[in-house]
């Protein structure tokens, strides 16, 4: 089934609306649009609640706009409850997925956006904005040129109770603009007890790319378990960090495997970044995690050693910094980091065996 529409009235902006329906499904579907300014494919509206879009090709027209007039999927002040996007193969458009709830203080809960592929959108491939609970899943992002200046695979703003991230994977290849983040949450809260969990993403980037390039960045955001994700990263660019986090606390950061190969001489440049900048919440609790540079830069970069607890991580350099605390003041030994700040008595200085820089899985041989 073909179902193709030319929205030349931008009030209409859509090829299929659910405008507060509830328990529809459309499934094996292919689903275009034809106008070059008013490209929405699918909108979902007000009160619309339990229904599926399932395993659809969906084409928006290409993009290079950063307004939400050309997506896949589309969700504005939706006020409904437990839809799912899955299996989906999403093209074109600013952004693939755009996905928002009324506000911090009206969420719309219990969403699903799982298995989904996104191809060649312009700013973010999938974006979710004032929701709760909200599941994103096996989804893939593929983030190649053109992009805009400031771009992202992932962006969650105001994701908060007990929200789920896992599984995604996020390609970045060829990027040449100013600015790319991988998987970028901003205010994203969990609760002490009922935390958020960022857990299994990959997110590669290592080829082509010559501009500032995150892996996963949080900011402001509290009580998440973010856990066994794999950052691979590589650019010319003279700000790169393969994790990067700041403000928000509560946070568990266990078992993730994050290297960073890019070359620049920068302090700028590192396989890990902490900032928490208050004690209002607890400390970042840094556990089994694997910080590897061998692009010559430092291994783990700290602001305020007071706000972390770490420990039983393996770091590596191939450079003349291993860790860093506020620019400053540099370790070129984890003995140095070690007598300096206290932490990571339990940790290790080795090499990691991958068998690429890819997967990052280890080497057995």
């Amino acid at each position: 089934v073909t179902l193709n529409y030319d929205a030349t009235d931008a009030a209409r902006n859509y090829v299929l609306k659910l405008d507060s329906a509830s328990f529809v499904t459309y499934r094996d579907m292919t689903i275009s649009a034809i106008n070059i300014t008013n490209s929405r494919v699918v909108e979902l509206a007000n009160t619309a609640s339990s229904d599926s879009i399932y395993n659809c090709l969906i084409n928006s027209q290409v993009s290079t706009a950063t307004t939400n007039t050309a997506a896949g999927i589309f969700a504005n002040g939706l006020r409904g409850s437990q839809n799912v996007i899955k299996g989906n193969t999403i093209n074109n458009g600013s952004a693939g997925i755009y996905w928002s709830g009324t506000g911090a203080t009206i969420l719309s809960y219990d969403h699903v956006i799982d298995s989904n592929t996104v191809n060649n959108s312009f700013q973010y491939g999938i974006y979710v904005g004032f929701n709760g609970r909200l599941t994103a899943s096996r989804n893939i992002v593929n983030i190649t040129m053109p992009r805009n200046a400031t771009n992202y695979g992932i962006y969650s703003t105001s994701s908060d109770s007990a929200f789920q991230y896992t599984a995604n994977k996020v390609n970045i290849d060829g990027i040449t603009v100013a600015t790319t983040y991988g998987i970028y949450f901003t205010g994203c809260d969990g609760r002490d007890g009922a935390p958020g969990r960022i857990a299994g993403n990959t997110v590669t980037g290592l080829t082509g790319n010559t501009g500032t390039l995150y892996g996963i960045y949080q900011t402001a955001s509290t009580y998440n378990n973010t856990v066994n994700n794999v950052v691979s990263i590589n650019t010319t660019g003279a700000t790169t960090y393969a994790s990067y986090y700041t403000g928000g606390g509560g946070v568990k950061f266990h078992n993730n495997s994050l290297l960073n190969t890019s070359t620049a001489t920068t302090t700028t440049n590192a396989a890990g970044y902490f900032a928490q900048t208050s004690g209002a919440l607890p400390a970042i609790n840094i556990q089994n995690n694997i910080f590897a540079h061998k692009g010559g830069g430092r291994a783990l970069f700290v602001t305020n050693v007071n706000f972390i607890y770490s420990d039983y991580n393996t770091f590596y350099t191939n450079g003349t910094v291993l860790c860093n605390f506020n620019a400053a003041n540099n370790y070129a030994t984890l003995q140095d980091w070690k007598n300096n700040t206290n932490w990571d008595i339990n940790s290790i200085v080795y090499e990691p065996a991958f068998e690429d820089n890819i997967t990052l899985k280890p080497n057995l041989a």
